[in-house]
């Protein structure tokens, strides 16, 4: 994780062996030929760089079992809900695992991968402005932990919630066009507010309302002192355009011109265009909705359409 919040060497405990800590007097004390056996330069400076890791610690049976899969997997489920509190670049792409030798009282690496491209996850103009995570996103995190626990332990029962995460998570993906990034952020949306006898634009512009309500602020989680945003407030108009960028995409349409020519907002580099404000409108709506599920206890509802939409009629 490249964050430098971590002012003394103590973890923060998040609770069911999950830390975040200091480790690179860790890897320095390691055996880490599982990484450096390519004797690849750029693979070394990359590991001697790490400092800050997100940490599992857990028992298992010796070389690989389930346990090291399943680790793998919590951690991307863990890091999957701390991009809903913050979004953030890190990912599960770069990882290594370490074996405890007693004989020699060291720690071994066994598995590691590396991630083919860096930065690993891609962020809208509007999360790059608070993409920097501290203590109070991983307090915040901490109170998730029973939840995710449960989720990655039982994620078909909760189904439709899974199959959300896993649209937000693919959207963040390096490499995608913008449009792709788009369709998977409607269909994290979909998984959430549509049935099979109740779908579409009709479903998401009388659901998310009421859910979130109307006229919300969606910039408002990214404001930041150096740079302010204008307001864009959550409307049944608003979640219309979503919808229709989003088929005009499916459908192989044209997208309307003034969308992509009209700046409504100056970005860090450059002007954000309308398209790009629906990208950011839809990602925003995405985390405030899953916010709201998790924090009061939704889950059970979300993951039966019958119950979700008696919810939200």
């Amino acid at each position: 994780m490249e964050h430098t919040f971590l002012e003394k060497p103590e973890p923060i405990d998040l609770g069911f062996g999950i830390s975040v800590e200091s480790c690179r007097e860790l890897f320095a004390d390691s055996d880490l030929w599982i990484w450096n056996h390519r004797q690849i330069q750029d693979d070394k400076d990359e590991i001697d760089s790490w400092n800050v890791c997100l940490v599992h610690r857990y028992a298992a049976e010796p070389i690989t079992s389930n346990e090291d899969e399943a680790s793998i997997k919590l951690l991307a489920y863990v890091l999957a809900h701390l991009r809903i509190i913050n979004p953030h670049r890190d990912s599960i792409d770069d990882n290594i695992q370490l074996q405890w030798d007693p004989a020699i009282q060291k720690y071994n690496g066994f598995r590691c991968t590396k991630a083919a491209t860096r930065p690993n996850r891609f962020l809208c103009d509007c999360e790059n402005l608070i993409s920097r995570l501290n203590k109070n996103h991983f307090s915040e995190l901490r109170t998730f932990m029973p939840w995710i626990i449960d989720f990655a332990g039982d994620w078909k029962t909760y189904y439709p919630l899974w199959l959300s995460l896993y649209f937000m998570e693919e959207s963040y993906k390096p490499g995608h066009n913008l449009r792709i990034v788009h369709l998977f952020r409607v269909m994290a949306l979909e998984a959430l507010f549509c049935t099979d006898w109740s779908f579409g634009k009709k479903a998401l512009t009388r659901r998310i309302p009421k859910l979130l309500g109307t006229g919300i602020n969606l910039y408002e989680p990214y404001n930041v002192d150096f740079l302010s945003l204008p307001k864009m407030k959550l409307t049944v108009d608003l979640i219309k355009d979503i919808y229709t960028f989003r088929n005009k995409i499916a459908h192989s349409d044209v997208l309307p011109e003034l969308w992509q020519t009209t700046i409504v907002r100056s970005g860090l580099n450059e002007g954000i265009s309308y398209l790009g404000q629906l990208l950011e409108a839809a990602i925003s709506i995405g985390r405030l909705a899953w916010l709201k599920i998790i924090k009061e206890g939704l889950q059970t509802t979300f993951s039966d359409k019958q119950k979700m939409q008696d919810y939200l009629s």
